[in-house]
Parts: C-alpha cells; sequence; structure tokens
C-alpha cells in the first residue's frame, strides 16, 4: 500500500474503510515501532512523519527511512540539527539538546 500518507489519501480508491479500529491499530503499530527503536535498539528517528511509516499488504504500520536517525549513548547531549520542517520537534528547530522524546 505505501507510505501511510498516500494511503490516507487513496483509501477509498483501494476500498478500505478507515473505521476507529483500523486508524487506532496503526497508531499502536507505530508506538510499538517507537518503543521497540527506542528501548530495545537506542535508535531516535529524528523523522517521524507520515510518508515515513510504511503499510503493508495486512494494513500493518512498519516505521521506515532512518537516513536521520542515530543511535542514542548514554547521557548524550548535543545532537545536530535535523529533521522535515513541519514535523520537526520544538527541541531541534531551537537547537537545544533532546533525547528519544522528539519522536513522540
Amino acid at each position: 500500500h505505501g507510505d501511510l500518507y498516500v494511503f490516507l489519501r487513496n483509501a477509498q480508491t483501494h476500498n478500505i474503510r478507515l473505521t476507529m479500529r483500523l486508524i487506532l491499530k496503526m497508531a499502536c503499530d507505530i508506538a510499538r515501532g517507537i518503543h521497540y527503536l527506542h528501548q530495545k535498539k537506542s535508535i531516535i528517528q529524528r523523522d517521524i512523519k507520515s510518508k515515513n511509516v510504511l503499510i503493508d499488504e495486512n494494513l500493518n504500520a512498519k516505521i521506515a527511512d532512518f537516513g536521520m536517525s542515530r543511535t542514542k549513548m548514554a547521557d548524550e547531549t548535543g545532537m545536530t540539527t535535523c529533521g522535515t520542517p513541519a514535523w520537526t520537534a520544538p527541541e531541534i528547530v531551537r537547537n537545544e539538546d533532546y533525547d528519544e522524546k522528539v519522536d513522540v
């Protein structure tokens, strides 16, 4: 189905009903993916947006595009500015220290 951005705009074309149950399922898929990245892999994705979430044939949402991601080191601060402007966390825009919370 491609990315979430395209999926949401073309759902009716593919005869897929965007029910509250499906929306909640996809939101939970994304939240679980972010949790996995942060807790199991110490990865900060830093560019979470609808174009970086892929939807598979079973309508599972998967986080993608790790071009701006980085591994979080213990007690690390002062990481670089990055992200897509309209989707970037305020801490990054203000050039402040940040952590994995910028993905939420």
